[in-house]
This record gives structure tokens, sequence and C-alpha cells, in this order.
């Protein structure tokens, strides 16, 4: 599939100085006039590179498209920003599960048992101990796909 890619050289804040941008070129589309349309719409499209002919496979994993980086005529994943924001999203999850936790919290103090409020607290602990364990984790993956279908052992 041939796609028109782009650079973002305007220093915008929400993206990255090297961050990609992937545009479709239409069948029969003059690639100059698209990339003149593209770059006269949007002031991130500044810094044409041409269009290169991607792999289904990596188009269909856009999870971390804010990581893809131009280097070499080659569009690749930049595993350590890809391996950070999965250890954000896991830690986001990991906070809602600790809220969910505090309201067991609350009901437990006053209605459970001497066990059940031991057993929930190492369970409060393992959930704060989690995100330790998932770097971990993360560290050994060595593709965009394996950060993608990763999923920590969340405890029960």
């Amino acid at each position: 599939m041939k796609k028109m890619v782009f650079r973002n050289g305007s220093g915008q804040a929400e993206y990255p100085p090297d961050h990609l941008r992937l545009i479709e070129l239409r069948a029969g589309e003059d690639e100059l006039e698209a990339v003149q349309r593209y770059m006269s719409g949007d002031p991130t499209l500044n810094n044409y590179i041409g269009v290169m002919d991607m792999p289904d496979t990596f188009l269909r994993n856009r999870h971390f498209r804010m990581t893809w980086r131009h280097s070499s005529g080659i569009i690749g994943v930049d595993l350590p920003l890809a391996r950070e924001i999965r250890l954000r999203e896991i830690r986001i999850e990991r906070d809602e599960r600790l809220v969910e936790s505090d309201k067991e919290k609350n009901r437990l103090d006053d209605l459970g048992t001497p066990e059940q409020i031991a057993a929930h607290k190492v369970y409060r602990q393992q959930l704060r101990d989690l995100p330790v364990q998932a770097e971990a984790d993360l560290a050994a993956i060595t593709t965009a796909a394996g950060l993608d279908q990763y999923q920590p052992a969340w405890p029960k």
C-alpha cells in the first residue's frame, strides 16, 4: 500500500520532532499535487520524505503510531518510547483498580473478617508493586506487536 510519509518539523508540542505521519496516496493521484494539498491544510506536514510501500502488518498495528520513526529509508518503532507508553497504560489501569479497591477496603473495614481485611491488604500491595514487574517484563520484549499484546499478571 503506497503511503506518503511526512516528518514533523514544526516543533508543535503534541508531536515529537521526528514523529511520522503516513497518508495514503489515492489511486491515480499525482504525488506532488497531493503533497501540496496536504501541506497547505496541516502545518505538521511540513517535511515531506517521499512515497513508500508500507507493509500491511506495519499499518495494522497503529497502537504505537506516535513512536513511528524514519531512519535510513526504513520506518520503524521507537521501542523505548513504545515501552513507556505501554507502562503508562498499565499504570492508568492499575490506578483505576486501586480506586475500586478503596471502596472494597471501606466495606471490609466495616463488615469484613480479619482474614478478608488481610487478603485485601495483600491485593492492594500487589497492585502497587505491579508496575515494577511490568517494567521488567516490557524491557524483555523486542517487538511492537509483543508490547501491544503484553498483559501483566493482574493480582486477584
